[in-house]
């Protein structure tokens, strides 16, 4: 749709004045019902940036943030200052409650960003009844949807009309932040939405008096003292959480990183500590987190009722209300231990690791965390294999062992990155290396790959002595089958790029292949493999210039050539493979 703006924009004589913390949408609808004409043509003569959609008319950003072009047309039609249009924006959240990096005015396809990032209603808002009764305007922090309760009156904020089905100031059912344009003016103390439960094919507007709806009274203290310190930190105000100092930036990030995790972890007994007026809600929220077979509808997303972040700051409240560290402490570690508990049990990496953890919280998080690698550090406890030293280990376990002995005790691990891990951990059984790092170094192992395949193994293994039995049982298999000494093959094959052509052409005969230079590179690749039970990637035949060929190039010829050319060539290049290594006085 074209955005455009009022041709002529003029100074207004008089209207309504916006109040102190009203919204953007609040102000328009009371001024233009004021001077007797609908909120979409207050709108134009405010000289508002528009997009026009039938007789709708939809404001660009309506009350999220004021373009330029808009800003312009309220300074020249109401002379108001800039802080009290911008107060009334949600923007004027962005540096307390929202992140609001994401959007860019010149597209409004970024409000979808922080739509699904943010805990912000773009397109409409709760109320409170009772406020309304006495007047009618809408305070922007309840577009919020961490708005739970109405500190002034006790009770639940409503989240949509009875009559029409629709969340309260949304407009038209079909269209986003419509503003009627063509219509007489819009009474503030009627819903107004435009219903899609009418059967006229103009659906007339919801006519329900919002200040005769009932409320539901919820006196609880912990869900009132955390919708005031909300109400706080929407102030930009220096927060607390543990007795620390933050800002209200990272205050906010506290209570996000916690709502996910009382919402990933809690159970049937939390529910029972609920208010009675949350019970019902919170428990078909955890009905249809089971039915999902999963932690939950998108962790990070906000409250999508009242009664949602009411029950979030009920169960939250003991841990940021907390006074000091010893108690938040007290208050977190069963929750981690859930959560930990969860994680290995299911063999699945941290479901929170995403959600930003301000300082404190973080070293709070880590100091409760079980630290599993201690864990699995030790192998003292398993019976050292006889026989067998660290040149008779391969760089990667056998494909078969891996698979029969360690793979079910690894969580979302690569099969290679594990079998690489099994290796290192048979060299700190056999060798009884204090440190998986010294393990990885007595093997022989390059740098880079020791640091990528020890620095998050404990966090990888999810039964400790179930690993280390197949880690042994593995040691067992290498002597059963009879040793090899790898660490002399390796040095053997160190120069091994490729295999001579014409020897490549002499095994080619007969098969149908052709024998090209990069197949005899990939041949070197395969018997390096092969024979040292290393890693292609690290092969010499892998290693150098390959006449411009890519990385994405090399690994596409090699799974060509694994899949096409080596069940074929094998026989021969084995037996190549043993008279070279033959010769070097090795077998």
């Amino acid at each position: 749709m074209e955005i455009t703006a009022s041709a002529v924009v003029r100074r207004l004589p008089f209207f309504v004045k916006p109040q102190a913390g009203e919204a953007f949408a609040s102000w328009i609808t009371r001024a233009a019902f004021d001077l007797g004409v609908g909120p979409g043509q207050f709108a134009h003569v405010l000289g508002l940036e528009m997009r026009r959609a039938s007789e709708v008319t939809r404001p660009a950003f309506f009350g999220v943030i004021l373009t330029d072009q808009s800003r312009q047309g309220l300074r020249l039609s109401t002379g108001l200052p800039e802080s009290v249009l911008e107060g009334m924006q949600l923007a004027c959240y962005g540096d307390s409650l929202l992140d609001l990096s994401g959007l860019d005015v010149a597209t409004e396809t970024s409000l979808r960003t922080v739509w699904t990032s943010q805990w912000v209603q773009l397109y409409a808002s709760r109320c409170c009844p009772l406020c309304l009764r006495s007047g009618t305007v809408w305070p922007l922090w309840w577009r919020l949807e961490a708005a739970a309760i109405c500190p002034v009156h006790s009770c639940l904020l409503l989240d949509e009309c009875p009559s029409c089905g629709i969340r309260f100031r949304r407009g038209n059912y079909g269209l986003h932040r419509g503003l009627l344009a063509r219509r007489g003016a819009m009474d503030p103390r009627l819903c107004g939405n435009r219903s899609h439960r009418s059967t006229e094919s103009l659906p007339g507007l919801c006519e329900q008096v919002i200040a005769d709806l009932p409320v539901t009274a919820l006196s609880d203290t912990h869900v009132l003292s955390m919708q005031e310190r909300l109400l706080q930190a929407a102030d930009g105000s220096r927060m607390s959480v543990f007795g620390e100092r933050v800002s209200a930036r990272e205050w906010v990030s506290c209570l996000r990183y916690f709502a996910a995790m009382v919402r990933s972890m809690s159970g049937e007994s939390e529910t029972g500590r609920l208010p009675a007026a949350l019970r019902s809600r919170f428990a078909s929220y955890l009905a249809r987190r089971e039915s999902m077979g999963r932690l939950g509808p998108k962790l990070q997303s906000g409250p999508a009722t009242s009664t949602d972040a009411a029950a979030v700051f009920a169960l939250t409240a003991p841990m940021m209300l907390s006074s000091d560290l010893e108690q938040a402490a007290k208050e977190v570690e069963p929750w981690v231990l859930r959560l930990v508990a969860h994680r290995v049990k299911n063999k699945i990496r941290d479901p929170l690791g995403h959600i930003d953890r301000p300082a404190p919280l973080d070293s709070l998080i880590r100091r409760l965390t079980p630290q599993y690698r201690r864990v699995i550090g030790p192998a003292t406890a398993l019976p050292r294999t006889t026989g067998i030293s660290l040149q008779h280990l391969p760089h990667l376990l056998a494909e078969r062992d891996y698979d029969d002995l360690i793979s079910r005790h690894m969580h979302r691990t690569h099969a290679v990155t594990g079998r690489l891990m099994a290796a290192v951990a048979l060299a700190k059984h056999v060798s009884g290396s204090d440190t998986w790092a010294a393990a990885a170094e007595a093997l022989g192992m390059e740098r880079d790959v020791a640091e990528r395949v020890t620095g998050g193994i404990g966090n990888r293994i999810a039964d400790s002595a179930g690993f280390w039995q197949g880690v042994g049982e593995a040691s067992l298999r290498l002597k059963e089958r009879g040793l090899v000494d790898y660490a002399a093959r390796r040095a053997a094959l160190s120069t091994l790029r490729r295999v001579p052509l014409e020897d490549l052409t002499v095994m080619c005969r007969q098969t149908g292949i052709r024998a090209t230079d990069q197949r005899s590179r990939y041949a070197a690749v395969w018997i390096w493999t092969e024979t040292t039970g290393g890693d292609h990637r690290k092969s010499p035949g892998f290693a150098g210039a390959w006449h411009g060929v890519s990385q994405g190039g090399n690994d596409l010829g090699w799974w060509k050539f694994r899949q096409n050319v080596q069940p074929i060539l094998r026989e021969p290049l084995s037996a190549w493979a043993a008279r070279l290594l033959a010769a070097s006085g090795v077998h």
